[in-house]
């Protein structure tokens, strides 16, 4: 197996474009030479505090090496106490290249002339290959005649695609295989890839967050309410191309830069064209990144290539076939919705109140429920399923967790209800906390569903759309129609307590009587 030895510094630009990670710099070299076979062997790697190219004579810094080959910090204080610790760990290195236990560097914006001299002139008089990034540094390694494979300036690139840059130079150096993203081989690893639903899931919070201020913004006036809307309903499109961006591509800061810049391009396709254009431009950043660096382009020219154009490429061809019938599509989706509601409210939301603790119970909620919202909130910023959730989930927990404060099934429920209570009320989460009470037996099973189903049905009685993940008290507020949801909530909120409350008291165990004397 090659061995490599990696030594430099945070540098100047390099400190701004990820050399003050040093741990995250180094693991990323490390993790792709090994996809290529390459163990990096030896690190000499100065971090400081500032950008070197200001550095004053106050400027701290640390010297990291490998330890059992994790990067840590052996040296740290005043930049020029911690250069000559570097300086005699470059020696050390230097040693080992003359044994032969190096076969190749990696110079990041490295000291040719200081620090690294022992290196630099160790690899030239052995004629070992070297990879390497930062202008200057390079230049001067290579005027002392250090042969390099792969070099490139510092712009426009990150340590993933720096890490890429260096493997790909050694491989075909050494004629290895590397493939420094994994691409799916099956149909199962296909789906897993480009499968929407954790997409969806991940964009949720964000989605989440317009959600809140587009309902909010209803209190404000519908002047502002439709420049918030016109504003903010765009964003959940580039939301989700972003997303999908990143969690298809595999070059890091790249597929996501690449991701926003075709959401924006593509922002009035709705949620398909969304969806589509992330995809295509995650793998798109992937192929260009690597194909360009395969073709011994430097870092930058491929990292640029593999973002900006990546998203361009991807973005506008969609733009182009959908339009802004993809946005009709959501609309269209959301309409059946509405016109259900309107026309079967109250059987309607009955029913996801059966399903909801089903769903949750068995793990489909995430795969099912939560998707289905971000379509709503693609098309019109607001849902009648996020609506049906907190009602249905989060209410009805927080009526559970009152009944077992006031009169628990056990004695010891009191604390972990309290607990459940506060969180339900003020995040509009963690419907887990009742879960013991839920699945106690099959008729507080059946109880939770008949007390979800009201509370479902007064949602659809009301036409009510809200916002998930929020205060409870935030509901009415933030969806609409504000009294039918507040009306919705009190009652549904009473009736899980009282109905609670009752089974719990026909049902409670007491603590077991002392024996008597």
């Amino acid at each position: 197996m090659h061995r490599i030895a990696l030594v430099g510094s945070s540098g100047g630009n390099l400190h701004r474009l990820g050399g003050a990670d040093p741990a995250q710099l180094i693991r990323s070299v490390r993790d792709q030479l090994g996809r290529a076979g390459i163990e990096l062997g030896h690190v000499c790697f100065v971090s400081a505090d500032a950008s070197m190219d200001a550095a004053g004579g106050t400027v701290t810094g640390s010297l990291w090496q490998l330890r059992n080959g994790v990067p840590q910090v052996v040296r740290a204080g005043p930049l020029g106490e911690v250069n000559a610790a570097a300086e005699h760990a470059d020696r050390d290195i230097a040693t080992a290249i003359a044994a032969g236990e190096v076969d190749g560097v990696i110079l990041i914006s490295a000291d040719p002339a200081g620090v690294n001299r022992a290196t630099v002139s160790a690899a030239a008089d052995h004629g070992l290959p070297a990879a390497g990034s930062g202008g200057s540094s390079v230049a001067a390694a290579e005027a002392r005649g250090v042969h390099f494979v792969s070099a490139s300036g510092t712009t426009g690139t990150t340590n993933h695609t720096r890490a890429i840059s260096y493997t790909a130079g050694f491989a075909r150096q050494w004629s290895l295989r590397y493939r420094a993203v994994d691409l799916p081989r099956t149909p199962g690893e296909l789906w897993r890839r480009y499968d929407p639903r954790p997409v969806l899931v991940d964009a949720l919070p964000a989605v989440l967050a317009i959600a809140l201020v587009l309902g909010l913004s209803t209190l404000l006036g519908p002047d502002l309410h439709h420049r918030a809307t016109t504003l903010l309903v765009p964003l959940v499109a580039v939301v989700i191309a972003v997303t999908a961006s990143t969690r298809t591509s595999g070059v890091g800061q790249a597929g996501l830069v690449a991701g926003v810049v075709g959401g924006f391009v593509a922002q009035d396709t709705g949620l398909l064209g969304a969806l589509l254009t992330g995809f295509l431009a995650g793998t798109l950043a992937d192929v260009l990144v690597t194909s360009t660096l395969r073709w011994r382009w430097p870092a930058t020219g491929a990292n640029i290539t593999g973002s900006g154009l990546a998203g361009l490429v991807a973005g506008l061809p969609v733009r182009a076939l959908l339009g802004v019938h993809g946005h009709d599509l959501d609309v269209f989706l959301t309409g059946l919705l509405t016109r259900a509601v309107a026309h079967a409210g109250i059987p309607l939301g009955a029913l996801l109140g059966l399903l909801m603790w089903p769903f949750v119970l068995r793990g489909l909620y995430h795969s099912v429920i939560l998707p289905l919202m971000v379509v709503e909130f693609a098309a019109r910023g607001t849902s009648f399923l996020a609506a049906a959730d907190m009602m249905t989930l989060v209410v009805v927990s927080a009526g559970i967790a009152v009944s077992s404060i006031l009169l628990p099934y056990r004695p010891g429920d009191r604390g972990p209800a309290r607990r459940t209570l506060f969180v339900n009320a003020l995040f509009g989460t963690y419907v887990e906390g009742s879960y013991p009470a839920v699945t106690r037996s099959r008729g507080y099973r059946l109880l939770t569903m008949a007390c979800a189903a009201v509370g479902g049905a007064a949602v659809g009685a009301v036409g009510g759309t809200g916002v998930v993940y929020i205060p409870v008290p935030l509901l009415p507020l933030s969806g609409h129609p504000t009294l039918g949801l507040t009306w919705a909530v009190l009652a549904t909120f009473a009736l899980t307590t009282l109905a609670f409350l009752v089974a719990n008291v026909t049902t409670r165990r007491m603590p077991p009587a002392p024996p008597p004397a």
